[in-house]
Protein backbone atom coordinates (compact mmCIF):
# COMPACT_ATOMS: atom_id res chain seq x y z
CA UNK A 1 0.00 0.00 0.00
CA UNK A 2 1.78 3.21 -1.03
CA UNK A 3 2.03 6.13 1.60
CA UNK A 4 0.67 9.31 1.24
CA UNK A 5 4.32 10.60 2.49
CA UNK A 6 5.82 8.79 -0.93
CA UNK A 7 3.38 10.72 -3.16
CA UNK A 8 4.77 13.80 -1.24
CA UNK A 9 8.28 12.91 -1.81
CA UNK A 10 7.61 12.00 -5.57
CA UNK A 11 5.97 15.80 -5.86
CA UNK A 12 9.72 17.80 -4.80
CA UNK A 13 11.04 16.94 -8.32
CA UNK A 14 9.81 18.89 -11.35
CA UNK A 15 9.92 15.53 -13.55
CA UNK A 16 8.61 16.96 -17.02
CA UNK A 17 12.01 17.63 -19.21
CA UNK A 18 13.99 16.48 -16.04
CA UNK A 19 17.58 14.50 -17.07
CA UNK A 20 17.89 10.99 -15.59
CA UNK A 21 21.39 11.66 -14.53
CA UNK A 22 22.45 8.51 -12.91
CA UNK A 23 21.28 5.36 -11.88
CA UNK A 24 22.63 3.73 -8.91
CA UNK A 25 21.70 -0.29 -6.92
CA UNK A 26 22.66 -0.91 -3.81
CA UNK A 27 21.22 -3.94 -1.42
CA UNK A 28 18.68 -1.56 0.51
CA UNK A 29 17.72 0.83 -2.31
CA UNK A 30 17.83 2.17 -6.13
CA UNK A 31 19.16 5.93 -5.99
CA UNK A 32 18.38 8.08 -9.19
CA UNK A 33 20.03 11.45 -9.59
CA UNK A 34 17.78 13.81 -11.10
CA UNK A 35 18.81 17.26 -12.96
CA UNK A 36 15.76 19.36 -13.06
CA UNK A 37 15.94 22.42 -16.00
CA UNK A 38 16.35 24.96 -13.49
CA UNK A 39 20.02 23.09 -13.04
CA UNK A 40 19.54 22.01 -9.33
CA UNK A 41 19.85 18.39 -8.89
CA UNK A 42 17.40 15.86 -6.47
CA UNK A 43 18.58 12.18 -5.65
CA UNK A 44 15.56 9.80 -5.32
CA UNK A 45 15.89 7.08 -3.12
CA UNK A 46 13.63 3.72 -3.94
CA UNK A 47 13.77 2.04 -0.46
CA UNK A 48 13.09 -1.42 0.07
CA UNK A 49 12.72 -2.76 -3.50
CA UNK A 50 11.83 -5.98 -4.31
CA UNK A 51 12.68 -5.52 -8.40
CA UNK A 52 13.64 -3.12 -10.71
CA UNK A 53 12.90 -2.78 -14.58
CA UNK A 54 14.21 -0.88 -17.75
CA UNK A 55 13.90 -2.69 -21.29
CA UNK A 56 14.54 -1.08 -24.29
CA UNK A 57 16.71 1.96 -23.24
CA UNK A 58 18.19 3.84 -26.59
CA UNK A 59 19.54 7.09 -25.86
CA UNK A 60 16.85 9.03 -24.11
CA UNK A 61 17.23 10.34 -20.87
CA UNK A 62 14.79 12.97 -20.73
CA UNK A 63 11.96 12.69 -18.42
CA UNK A 64 8.29 12.75 -19.45
CA UNK A 65 6.99 12.30 -15.69
CA UNK A 66 7.09 9.74 -12.89
CA UNK A 67 3.82 8.10 -11.14
CA UNK A 68 3.04 5.67 -8.54
CA UNK A 69 0.68 3.04 -9.00
CA UNK A 70 0.01 0.72 -6.23
CA UNK A 71 -0.75 -2.35 -8.89
CA UNK A 72 1.40 -3.44 -11.50
CA UNK A 73 2.29 -6.49 -13.54
CA UNK A 74 5.95 -6.23 -12.67
CA UNK A 75 5.12 -5.79 -8.93
CA UNK A 76 3.03 -8.92 -8.99
CA UNK A 77 5.75 -10.82 -11.49
CA UNK A 78 8.59 -9.97 -8.14
CA UNK A 79 6.28 -10.95 -5.03
CA UNK A 80 5.69 -14.47 -7.54
CA UNK A 81 9.08 -14.93 -7.89
CA UNK A 82 9.98 -14.43 -4.61
CA UNK A 83 7.05 -16.85 -3.45
CA UNK A 84 8.45 -19.58 -5.77
CA UNK A 85 11.99 -19.57 -4.99
CA UNK A 86 11.31 -19.26 -0.80
CA UNK A 87 8.16 -21.60 -1.16
CA UNK A 88 7.00 -19.86 2.17
CA UNK A 89 5.93 -16.63 3.35
CA UNK A 90 8.98 -13.87 3.29
CA UNK A 91 11.74 -14.63 5.65
CA UNK A 92 13.53 -11.47 6.65
CA UNK A 93 15.06 -10.12 3.99
CA UNK A 94 17.85 -7.82 6.28
CA UNK A 95 16.08 -4.52 5.29
CA UNK A 96 13.81 -3.28 7.46
CA UNK A 97 11.46 -1.56 4.63
CA UNK A 98 11.63 -4.87 2.37
CA UNK A 99 10.31 -6.87 5.36
CA UNK A 100 7.31 -5.17 6.06
CA UNK A 101 5.77 -6.46 3.22
CA UNK A 102 4.48 -3.61 1.36
CA UNK A 103 5.28 -2.51 -2.39
CA UNK A 104 4.31 -0.10 -4.79
CA UNK A 105 5.55 0.94 -8.13
CA UNK A 106 7.66 3.87 -9.17
CA UNK A 107 7.15 4.49 -12.80
CA UNK A 108 9.75 6.97 -14.28
CA UNK A 109 8.53 7.70 -18.11
CA UNK A 110 11.28 8.73 -20.36
CA UNK A 111 10.66 10.94 -23.27
CA UNK A 112 10.80 8.31 -26.34
CA UNK A 113 7.99 5.64 -24.44
CA UNK A 114 10.86 3.84 -22.18
CA UNK A 115 9.61 3.49 -18.28
CA UNK A 116 12.05 2.54 -15.65
CA UNK A 117 10.28 0.62 -13.15
CA UNK A 118 11.22 0.13 -9.63
CA UNK A 119 9.03 -1.23 -6.96
CA UNK A 120 9.97 -0.34 -3.24
CA UNK A 121 8.78 0.17 -0.21
CA UNK A 122 9.10 3.74 0.18
CA UNK A 123 10.85 6.63 -1.23
CA UNK A 124 12.85 9.65 -0.32
CA UNK A 125 13.45 12.88 -1.91
CA UNK A 126 15.99 15.77 -1.08
CA UNK A 127 15.24 19.08 -2.13
CA UNK A 128 12.29 21.25 -2.19
CA UNK A 129 8.54 20.43 -2.66
CA UNK A 130 7.07 20.83 -5.99
CA UNK A 131 3.42 19.83 -7.22
CA UNK A 132 4.33 18.01 -10.57
CA UNK A 133 3.19 14.42 -9.60
CA UNK A 134 0.21 12.10 -10.31
CA UNK A 135 -0.99 8.33 -8.43
CA UNK A 136 -2.67 5.92 -10.01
Amino acid sequence: MTCHSDVGELGKIRWRDALLEEIAITYDAVSLRILQSDGSTHTLRAEGYIGFNLVGFWDESIIDRAVISEAHPGLDACVRSIRSRHRTDFSDSGNVDRNRGRWFALLVHLDDGCVLEIFPARIYVDGPSNSDVSAV
